[in-house]
């Protein structure tokens, strides 16, 4: 299985919506301290490990919303929260999670 693109969106730090389009070959994540680093591998684990009968055990969404977003949002307003990650397996098929 090979990681094409995972799409990133108000999750921890990042703030909006961000796509890290991967290659075939390696892959540097490069960035200065605070840049997002830890967060994008998180985020990378998170769409991986997470089920749908898991949802008692996700942690509470103020933990993974970017906080400056969190504060923008209006009391009892929905925080939409979305990682998602497109990956191509051995026969060249995509699906995403």
């Amino acid at each position: 299985m090979k990681l094409k693109k995972l799409v990133i969106e108000n999750f921890r730090s990042y703030y909006g919506k961000k796509e890290f389009v991967f290659g075939d070959k390696l892959n540097l994540i490069l960035g200065s301290n605070g840049d997002g680093k830890s967060t994008l591998f998180e985020a990378l684990n998170w769409v991986l490990t997470q089920k749908a009968t898991d949802v008692d055990k996700l942690p509470n969404i103020e933990s993974l919303v970017s906080a400056k977003f969190f504060k923008e949002l209006p009391v009892n307003t929905p925080k939409p929260v979305r990682v998602t990650l497109e990956v191509k397996n051995s026969t060249g098929q995509t699906s995403s999670l």
